[in-house]
């Protein structure tokens, strides 16, 4: 089934090598949400349906997107409360998890109220998420569905900022509690697509800063485990090169197969130059649980980043910064295909055989196979940097008292790949753009400002347009959300 949807994808994508000028997208629909009162709060495109569910303050829409029609229209109630989290959907669109009141500047209101669970088929409240230790500040649904994650730690699952973190789990439909890790030192970890395991490290609480302008966070260092949800017990404990406890893991992923896991390790009380990257091999194929081997490393003559690689889509190949230079490996073997020289952050994967990069305001692509530059592209990054008082650390406002810097990104561009990877689109707050992923060129613009001719100098509008702008999973159609929520137009490929 997936091959004769790659097969699809690829005959309906031929249109992309057209010349410029002629439309790739046409407009399908231009929608309008729910009135003045109502706007986008979160939305959600689920796969299966080919469907777009869109939740307001009390309205769930589900947008169909083969027919550019609403198709549901229901009430949700749920109340009004300051949300410091971004609300999280199940794979099927069906759940809903809203986070509140743990930011609220009102006094009053730092009592943190537990994660609530919604239907959308209802719109009615069916769980509350009040099982936990510590207060839920993060969940995830497994890619199945079948089990919920959440987390105390505001970044799970890379960062864990805080002297405690706890781990939970639930039934990913009734929200039953399952059980939680056994340990409050989850530096990282990963649900598996099936939500059957999870995959942890511990580590040790590492503080930062001086006096009351410090913080904590959790630093990976101890071994990785493979959690059992079901039976609720390590079923799996991995050290570091084999067993030699006393290497230090600084930090861990997971091939996007989960066939690999890539720890960078390092051996205690030395320099950031000892560092490598050794990678296992997991086996799922046994009966009494996943099996992990040492698979091989990778010693750079430079220092490894200590976030460890980024695969490509397909899992095939990892990017490694090693000092000022990226390499790129193959996954099963660790072998170097090529090394990126003079540059010092960064890969990402555009598709499967093209790596970018993004600062700022710039946009690199480079060819897999040579490393050659294909492209650069200008960005949009305007951002307004200042001092602030740290967070109730000067109750007396002295003028004398440290501050911290903090950057507000006012606009910037985002990318977003086409499902064939055969072309992107980039979207900031006033323009929507497809471009031909291979060559760069700009295929088509479908928002854009208008400009005011009526004067001597024609001047653009400054007006925000978009506020988001994806495509549907079987990439035939691209929707946009207005800037202020209330709009929603769908892009059919022509």
């Amino acid at each position: 089934m997936r091959i004769l949807k790659s097969l699809v994808l690829c005959l309906l994508l031929s249109t992309v090598a057209l010349p410029q000028g002629k439309p790739i997208f046409e407009r399908q629909s231009d929608l309008e949400f729910g009135g003045a009162e109502e706007t986008v709060v979160a939305h959600k495109f689920v796969e299966g349906e080919n469907k777009l569910v869109l939740v307001g303050r009390k309205v769930v829409r589900v947008l169909d997107v083969a027919s550019g029609k609403f198709s549901e229209s229901r009430p949700v109630d749920v109340p009004e409360f300051n949300e410091d989290r971004p609300r999280e959907f199940s794979p099927d669109g069906r759940f809903m998890l809203v986070f509140g009141n743990y930011d609220s500047e009102k006094k009053e209101d730092k009592v943190k109220r537990p994660p609530t669970v919604w239907d959308l088929r209802t719109g009615k409240q069916v769980a509350t998420l009040d099982k936990t230790r510590e207060p839920i500040r993060a969940g995830f649904w497994s890619k199945n569905g079948r089990t919920l994650a959440t987390s105390s730690a505001e970044r799970a699952p890379n960062l864990a900022l805080g002297s405690s973190v706890e781990v939970s789990f639930w039934d990913g439909e009734t929200f039953e509690y399952r059980n939680s890790l056994p340990t409050d030192r989850a530096a990282w970890w990963r649900l598996t697509e099936d939500g059957e395991k999870c995959i942890f490290s511990t580590g040790e609480v590492i503080k930062r800063g001086i006096s009351v302008i410090s913080f904590k966070y959790v630093s990976p260092g101890g071994p990785v485990s493979v959690w059992d949800i079901k039976g609720a017990k390590v079923e799996r404990t991995i050290s570091a090169r084999g067993g030699r406890a006393e290497w230090e893991i600084r930090f861990n992923n997971l091939s996007p197969d989960e066939r690999f896991l890539t720890m960078v390790v390092q051996p205690p009380k030395s320099k950031d130059a000892e560092r490598r990257l050794a990678v296992w091999e997991i086996d799922r194929s046994h009966a009494a649980g996943p099996e992990a081997k040492p698979k091989y490393e990778v010693k750079p003559p430079a220092k490894i980043a200590e976030y460890g690689p980024s695969f490509s889509p397909d899992g095939k190949y990892f990017a490694l910064q090693a000092g000022k230079n990226l390499q790129i490996h193959e996954t099963r073997t660790g072998e170097k295909r090529f090394e990126l020289t003079n540059f010092d952050r960064p890969g990402f994967w555009l598709t499967d055989d093209i790596l970018y990069t993004t600062y700022r305001s710039r946009m690199e692509a480079f060819d897999f196979a040579t490393g050659k530059l294909l492209y650069e592209l200008k960005l949009i990054y305007k951002a307004n940097s200042y001092l602030e008082d740290y967070p109730d650390s000067n109750p007396l406002g002295s003028a004398d008292y440290p501050k911290r810097a903090v950057t507000e990104v006012l606009d910037e561009t985002k990318i977003a790949v086409h499902p064939s990877g055969r072309m992107f689109l980039t979207h900031s707050k006033q323009y929507v753009q497809i471009f031909d992923s291979r060559a760069g060129a700009l295929l088509q613009t479908l928002v854009e400002p208008p400009v005011d001719n009526t004067k001597k100098k024609p001047k653009t509008s400054d007006e925000p347009l978009v506020s988001t702008a994806d495509w549907s999973a079987d990439g035939r159609v691209l929707y946009v959300i207005s800037a202020d929520k209330r709009r929603v137009s769908l892009w059919r490929l022509a």
